[in-house]
């Protein structure tokens, strides 16, 4: 009776054992088919991703060194072949050193230009005068006796040139500006300019242009006139 008892447990046993040995069977499938489906997952993304970068605008980092110094060069050589500006239009009825002697003169009052001549003086504070015989290359200083500032000048001719400055200073040379002759003014206030014609004859003004004076003797008299 044992045994047939045992028999029959053992064959009860059977089919539950083979139950198991399935069931195992389909968990260690499901867990394959599952890792398949996760490193399939993970290969899809790395090629999403590469895609991504590969479309993606590269960043561009700093030039190589050779690169920077050619582009260096490129700018130079671009920059010395620039068309140059052009040139200055000449002042109409002038023409050669003698015309921007003059143009000088008109910009900057207080030099003083001889028409047709590289002569030129230059009038400055406490009394200064400067003198040049090349175009204003090298410059001498010359010896006006007066203190005061000067201003402005006309000079008809090399040897000639008439001086004014403030608080009504008139200085005269007849020989270069080997010396210069202190004139007596007829006002006693800052002059604004002076236009002369010969050591004679000349006219001044005060500086705001509301009297005017000519002398048609060097500066021993002086007649009112109308002003410039």
């Amino acid at each position: 009776m044992r045994k047939d008892a045992q028999s029959r447990s053992a064959a009860d046993l059977s089919p539950a054992r083979e139950q198991m040995d399935r069931d195992a069977k389909t968990v260690s499938g499901a867990r394959q088919e599952n890792s398949e489906v996760q490193m399939q997952a993970q290969a899809a993304n790395v090629q999403s991703q590469n895609q991504v970068n590969s479309n993606s605008p590269a960043i561009g980092g700093p030039a190589p060194l050779g690169q920077a110094d050619n582009k260096k060069k490129a700018m130079k050589t671009a920059r010395a072949s620039a068309a140059p500006p052009p040139a200055a239009r000449p002042v109409a009825g002038l023409t050669g050193a003698t015309s921007m002697m003059e143009v000088v003169a008109v910009s900057n009052p207080r030099l003083i230009a001889p028409p047709g001549s590289h002569v030129l003086w230059r009038a400055g504070r406490a009394g200064s005068i400067d003198f040049s015989n090349d175009g204003g290359t090298s410059w001498s200083r010359q010896t006006s006796g007066v203190l005061a500032d000067l201003l402005t000048g006309s000079a008809p001719s090399d040897q000639v040139c008439w001086i004014v400055g403030r608080i009504g200073a008139i200085l005269l040379t007849t020989d270069g500006g080997a010396h210069w002759k202190v004139v007596k003014s007829p006002l006693a206030e800052d002059l604004g300019g002076v236009r002369a014609i010969d050591a004679l004859h000349a006219t001044i003004w005060n500086a705001r242009t509301t009297k005017s004076f000519q002398t048609a003797d060097g500066g021993l008299t002086w007649t009112p006139v109308p002003s410039p």
